[in-house]
């Protein structure tokens, strides 16, 4: 059995919440802005320090003349190849090199000549946020419950590969790895648990045999990333992506023939970094070009691509679309000319005639309502739980809890993996018309589809139990299971949540809370060029110091993981384990679709352990959807944690 490594300062825990604190009702109208909201609302982003974010010391570029990569003048850089298992393909003109002499500057003039290498900036992160909880059960068993969980019948054919790209280090079939986040371990057990015919075996008669590839080896070691292949990080850049979907696909096509495979994305880059492959956008840069080949590439062998739409960051303005590179679900997957020229096979045929490079999967909480920090216009066809998601891990511990399109992506890799397992004879994109026909279908429509919207199709809640029992009665190889009556729009939120834990750090709050209008959009951060500002209104207003070239954890690091609002009061407990200050708490409440934004002025610094109790009650809470909260860290950057209601 493997030792759970100790997390690094970038993830969060739970933390008791009391201390009973008076509140000011809050304004019915909106409010003139008090120059402490004007203050808030124009807070912008840090510099960023492009020695850092873009370092001269790792180049990467796609060799023009498509051979392979050659040696530098200089022998202290040293090449690599992203993808290692290419052969004699297009594949081998990605490269990478890295400057070995920490004595001296990388010497940029003595890379190889012709001006296509260029720093390879961080862009890519987790898309959940997690948090240890008291009422892990609780949640566990509404999550089971919102994914219509069922015991499963063993099936006579191979088990599927799963290959979880994310932030656990490099592990084989059929266990994984951990690492220094949580995140990636999380994901690889909602697809053992959901998929195995019982919950938490972890062992014995599974359909999906889950390996780990390591996407995100860069750690913030107070001074700069760094990268750490032993224990993993918290975020990565795009050619880290690509070469552990190239070696994941790999390493399922080395092991028994015939085994289904699935590649799980619970990650991403925002889209304003690049990603658009639409007309007139700009050429792809190497490194995000890199991550698309290696989609096509595992498209070719028929592999399943399972991608997390992404989530928002936080701030005054929402942010727009899917994420990348769950947003290539609006291309198609590769034809067998382009199929050859990555070195691959010919792609499958078969009955389906939706067939895109990838598939992209929302996130719902217990009442089929999208999660208060989806992404604006970025809603997939398919969407599962992603709320509050919290499972066993074996042998003796929870997941921390997380929200977020992360674990609606592992669900959805569940489901197909267990479809796959019994009908084998079927092609990914044959599986997935199975697991979208099955789905429960939920009122709105759907912005992320091939071709791009309008998108024709709807939106449906994936279910393990109806997915499983169609794959059963078309196949005859299981038990079909007994489903629940067809209930979109149920809800299973959970209830009976646990605030009486004793006080840990009391604060008491003395403030008001008012309405806050609307804010000035009016900052300017760099893109995937270091050397352009772009200007990101009406996107987002608050950027991390992480913003482009740097990306974290989606939502970014939480102040309050565990935000929940029971009875008018609202819980705030700040992370044990975060740095740093959070200031300028401010409440978002949507009801009857319209989103009404509270700021708490008066509350002060928190820090880490800081327990609040503010009676909202003030507030209509009665339709109430969905609620959030930001808070502003350390002067620069906001997050957004969704509340559970209750």
């Amino acid at each position: 059995m493997k030792t759970r490594r100790r997390k690094g300062p970038r993830s969060t825990h739970l933390c008791g919440l009391a201390a009973v604190l008076a509140l000011v009702a809050c304004a019915s109208e909106p409010e003139p802005m008090t120059s402490a909201m004007a203050s808030r609302a124009m807070a912008t982003a840090a510099p960023i320090d492009l020695a850092v974010a873009c370092p001269a010391s790792h180049q990467i570029g796609r060799n023009p003349s498509a051979g392979a990569c050659p040696a530098a003048p200089d022998g202290r850089w040293k090449r690599s190849r992203v993808f290692q298992h290419s052969g004699a393909s297009e594949l081998t003109s990605f490269c990478v090199y890295d400057w070995q002499d920490n004595t001296t500057a990388p010497r940029v003039d003595r890379l190889p000549p012709g001006g296509w290498l260029s720093p390879e900036c961080l862009s890519v992160t987790p898309y959940s946020h997690p948090y240890a909880t008291r009422n892990a059960a609780l949640l566990e068993a509404a999550f089971m419950a919102q994914i219509e969980a069922v015991a499963l019948s063993p099936s006579p054919y191979p088990a599927s590969k799963v290959v979880v790209v994310d932030t656990a280090v490099d592990g084989g079939f059929p266990n994984g790895d951990d690492g220094r986040s949580d995140h990636g371990r999380a994901v690889g057990a909602v697809v053992r648990n959901l998929a195995c015919p019982s919950f938490g075996a972890g062992g014995g008669g599974c359909l999906a045999d889950v390996a780990t590839e390591l996407a995100t080896p860069m750690r913030d070691d107070g001074v700069q990333f760094r990268p750490d292949p032993a224990a993993g990080g918290f975020v990565g850049r795009p050619s880290d992506i690509a070469a552990a979907i190239h070696d994941g696909l790999h390493r399922a096509l080395s092991g028994p023939p015939g085994a289904p495979i699935i590649i799980n994305l619970s990650l991403g880059w925002d889209r304003r970094w690049g990603g658009s492959r639409e007309p007139g956008a700009p050429p792809l840069s190497a490194s995000l070009d890199a991550v698309h080949a290696a989609l096509e590439e595992a498209s070719c062998y028929g592999a399943l691509v399972i991608a997390a739409a992404g989530n928002a960051p936080g701030g005054p303005d929402a942010e727009a679309g899917a994420a990348f590179p769950a947003s290539w679900e609006r291309e198609p997957a590769p034809v067998t000319a382009r199929c050859l020229a990555l070195g691959a096979p010919a792609p499958a045929t078969g009955s389906a005639t939706y067939r895109p490079l990838l598939y992209a999967i929302s996130a719902v909480d217990g009442a089929d309502e999208p999660l208060a920090n989806e992404r604006r216009g970025g809603r997939a066809r398919l969407v599962a739980p992603g709320g509050h998601v919290t499972v066993s891990q074996a042998p003796s511990y929870r997941s921390e809890t997380y929200s977020g399109s992360s674990m609606s992506a592992a669900a959805t890799s569940a489901a197909a993996a267990a479809v796959w397992a019994y009908r084998p004879s079927l092609n990914a994109h044959e599986i997935m018309r199975v697991v979208f026909d099955s789905a429960v279908p939920l009122s709105g429509d759907s912005e992320v589809c091939l071709g791009g919207p309008p998108c024709a199709d709807g939106v449906r809640r994936v279910s393990v139990c109806r997915a499983v029992a169609a794959a059963c009665l078309a196949s005859g190889a299981c038990i079909a299971p007994v489903c629940g009556p067809l209930n979109p729009g149920r809800n299973l939120r959970p209830t009976g949540l646990d605030t009486s834990q004793p006080v840990a750090t009391p604060y008491t709050f003395t403030g008001t809370v008012a309405h806050l209008p609307p804010a000035p959009c009016q900052s300017l951060v760099f893109g995937t060029d270091p050397t352009v500002l772009v200007n990101p209104c009406p996107e987002r207003q608050y950027l991390s110091r992480y913003a482009v070239p740097y990306a974290v954890p989606q939502p970014p690091e939480v102040g309050c993981p565990n935000c929940m609002v029971k009875a008018g009061t609202l819980y705030i407990g700040i992370s044990n384990d975060v740095d740093g200050v959070f200031t300028d708490p401010v409440l978002r409440v949507v009801r009857d679709d319209v989103e009404k934004t509270y700021a708490l002025d008066g509350v002060g610094e928190l820090k880490a352990g800081a327990t609040i109790e503010v009676d909202v009650g003030s507030i209509e809470w009665d339709g109430v959807t969905k609620a959030s909260i930001d808070f502003v860290h350390d002067g620069e950057w906001s997050t957004s944690d969704p509340l559970t209601l209750e």
